[in-house]
């Protein structure tokens, strides 16, 4: 009975936490919008960006996994803590290991500015109010 209302705290906490992100969409949505001032034609411009930006992110995607099962197979990757950097030792490049923490660490942190750029500009979680 006691582990049941543990796990039903957590579960409602987890909701709540996902329910305060809901609005991200309608801020990506603005973001678009004031870009489409800024852009001649933007009826061709934003979906053709759109479309690239999603195409690179795929490929990238595809070409560092593919290159990483290659390297290391899914067995060591699903084992390791640090995929990326178990597959560059697979290959035997050890030398790209600070390179792989790096950009890890790096991409880490344009996830947080991008996060903090979104709550600068008055978009707070969702229900709140901005006077931005």
């Amino acid at each position: 009975q006691e582990g049941f209302q543990v796990v039903r705290h957590k579960t409602i906490l987890e909701a709540l936490r996902l329910l305060s992100w809901q609005d991200t969409p309608s801020r990506d949505l603005h973001g678009i919008i004031h870009l489409g001032e800024e852009v001649s034609d933007p009826d061709r411009t934003i979906p053709r960006a759109v479309l690239l930006a999603l195409a690179i992110a795929v490929g990238v995607y595809a070409i560092v996994g593919t290159a990483a099962l290659l390297a290391a197979g899914p067995d060591r990757l699903a084992a390791a803590a640090a995929p990326l950097t178990e597959a560059v030792h697979a290959a035997g490049i050890d030398s790209l290991d600070p390179v792989i923490r790096i950009g890890g660490a790096v991409a880490s942190l344009g996830a947080l500015l991008a996060l903090l750029a979104g709550v600068g500009s008055g978009a707070g979680p969702a229900g709140s109010t901005s006077s931005a």
